[in-house]
């Protein structure tokens, strides 16, 4: 009788136990999910009224040249005239990364809207120390030169500022100044390095300061996302050595983009054709490469570099969307493309394939959150980006 008194006692008290834990925990869910809707309501209440707003981020990654990697950063976006209803959201994106190779960057691409839309600044800032891989330029090079730690590894120092200045000259048309700070140390270098005569023209360490001029056709109707629209930049770039530049080369880039929507709101087609043109003494650091979350994603950064390249994409970007109609936060990205390099324009023959697949977070309105999966012809890479590709 005591047995089964202590074992109704007990079974009522796991089971109370139990209720306690249900209710601590629906409770708790309760309270998040107040949290959540507050910190919504204040985010929209802040973006319509112009104000700043900050979104955190922080995830995973993988490259194929610097491995498996963890980065965080954050968005920011704000009006610079918050009595303009018109102009658009400026925007500061940033994350900073640490890989299992070593490697340490940060990178920001800062969009910044003035005046009414009478004056833009745009900035991209690259700094990091990463180990690379050194193939050397050109396809014949890169062939016969095949990746290892004691023959193609050495370890980059790089710290590259670009600038661009753009005043509305009539509706959609822009020009203005560019301006690029370029520092780059190389260092642990290989064995391929120093029998390559390319290589040994420049010094390990050297400065690059360009002055330029950039000339844009934008129609897009939100820069960062577009879903409809044109752009296109041409821009050309003089690194002198009276700018304090150690050697003498000029850059020449043109960058034609297309949106359109169809069938429905956030089903887009996206298509890009890139190419850039270095010519003079142009280190191997500043040569031209396909590579990269804002270039072909899934190729190695500097295995394939030379003087010239060039590569087109389409991509495909679909926002999933409610049975209401309204669009959710998340959506898919899909993507072919090809890239080539060579020592001039004319020289562009031999094409390599990319594809991939990717999905999208929007953190903020029209300011997407995004994690692709690029492959290249022997390559692929995970990448963990605050904007699109392009």
């Amino acid at each position: 009788m005591k047995k089964l008194h202590h074992h109704i006692i007990s079974k009522y008290f796991l089971s109370l136990l139990l209720v306690l834990f249900a209710t601590q925990i629906s409770s708790g869910q309760s309270k998040m999910k107040a949290y959540l809707e507050k910190h919504k309501e204040k985010k929209k209440e802040a973006i319509a009224v112009g104000k700043p707003w900050l979104s955190p981020l922080f995830g995973p990654g993988y490259t194929a040249d610097i491995g498996f990697l963890v980065a965080g950063g954050f968005l920011l976006s704000f009006k610079t005239d918050k009595s303009d209803s018109l102009i658009q959201r400026s925007s500061i994106p940033a994350n900073i990364f640490y890989s299992s190779s070593g490697a340490l960057g940060l990178h920001s691409n800062i969009t910044t809207f003035w005046f009414q839309d009478k004056m833009r600044i745009n900035s991209d800032v690259n700094i990091n120390k990463r180990p690379l891989d050194y193939y050397g330029k050109g396809y014949q090079e890169i062939d016969s030169n095949y990746k290892s730690d004691s023959t193609t590894q050495y370890t980059e120092s790089k710290v590259d500022v670009a600038v661009d200045v753009m005043f509305k000259l009539t509706k959609n048309f822009y020009i203005g100044p560019s301006f690029d700070f370029f520092y780059a140390n190389n260092t642990d270098v290989n064995p391929v390095m120093l029998d390559d005569p390319y290589y040994n023209q420049f010094s390990s360490q050297y400065f690059m300061n360009g002055l330029g001029i950039n000339i844009t056709y934008d129609s897009r109707d939100i820069t960062v996302n577009a879903w409809q629209g044109i752009y296109f930049n041409l821009k050309y770039i003089n690194y002198a050595k009276a700018l304090g530049s150690d050697y003498q080369a000029h850059v020449t880039s043109l960058d034609l983009r297309y949106y359109r929507t169809f069938i429905r709101k956030g089903n887009v087609i996206a298509g890009r054709v890139y190419s850039r043109n270095a010519q003079g003494d142009v280190p191997i650091n500043m040569l031209s490469d396909i590579a990269g979350s804002k270039r072909l994603r899934g190729y190695i950064v500097g295995q394939y570099r030379d003087n010239t390249s060039a590569f087109f994409e389409v991509e495909w970007r679909h926002t999933f969307m409610k049975r209401n109609g309204e669009l959710t936060k998340s959506g898919i990205v899909m993507w072919v493309g090809a890239g080539s390099i060579a020592p001039n324009m004319k020289s562009l023959t031999q094409w390599m394939q990319n594809y991939g697949i990717g999905y999208r977070y929007e953190l903020q309105p029209r300011m997407n959150v995004g994690i692709d999966m690029g492959f290249g012809q022997s390559s692929h890479g995970l990448y963990f980006s605050f904007t699109e590709s392009f």
